[in-house]
């Protein structure tokens, strides 16, 4: 799959308080953060655009609206923030921790989650499009009632992720390994192998109700 990737300009502006800045309510672009504190904080809104964040706390943030494009989040803690009804667009995500990170009623399209801890993550009713998950901790993630387009799954362990009444179009699961799901039938329009079809078959028999004797 081939997503839309970051566009960065060449020279960025290093930002020393970026807790500061996010509380202007201002389009923040062009941006350089590292080893940056903004833990706890809690906004109506926030615009992000054109920047790379690294080595940031921003674990526990409670953002209303926020919409970023083209950044890259590098090594962060975003683990419990609260961005509910959020826009992502063309932005990657690697090596950080989103434990329990509540992205309910977003947007996310052109994302790439790669070596994230994922666990807990709430997408319910949730939008993806041309989404990649890559060597990500996705136990228990929640895809309740969302839409996933072109969504690929690559090098993930799959258990206990939820997707009860979700829609799939081209979602990519055969390059990961799956332990158990809750809402087979949500899986309809997925691409599995047969592999992976033997580890689900319980799951199938369970919810048509067939009953296997040996």
């Amino acid at each position: 799959m081939k997503l839309r990737p970051p566009d960065l300009p060449s020279q960025l502006i290093d930002v020393t308080d970026f807790a500061a800045l996010l509380r202007r309510d201002e389009t923040l672009s062009e941006l350089r953060v590292a080893e940056a504190d903004a833990s706890g904080i809690r906004l109506k809104s926030a615009v992000l655009q054109e920047s790379q964040i690294s080595n940031s706390s921003l674990s526990q943030v409670r953002i209303e609206k926020l919409h970023i494009r083209d950044c890259i989040v590098d090594r962060c803690d975003l683990t419990a923030s609260v961005l509910a009804d959020s826009s992502w667009h063309s932005t990657v995500v690697r090596s950080s921790r989103c434990s329990g990170i509540q992205l309910q009623t977003s947007l996310i399209k052109d994302v790439h989650f790669k070596n994230c801890k994922l666990d807990m993550a709430n997408f319910r009713f949730s939008k993806l499009e041309n989404v990649i998950f890559e060597s990500c901790a996705i136990a228990e993630i929640d895809f309740y009632h969302a839409s996933l387009k072109r969504v690929a799954f690559v090098d993930c362990d799959i258990d206990r992720v939820e997707f009860s009444d979700s829609t799939l179009v081209e979602v990519d699961l055969t390059r990961s390994r799956i332990m158990s799901v809750k809402g087979i039938r949500g899986l309809k329009g997925a691409c599995i192998s047969s592999e992976q079809l033997i580890v689900l078959a319980p799951y199938f028999a369970q919810e048509i109700g067939l009953i296997t004797k040996d």
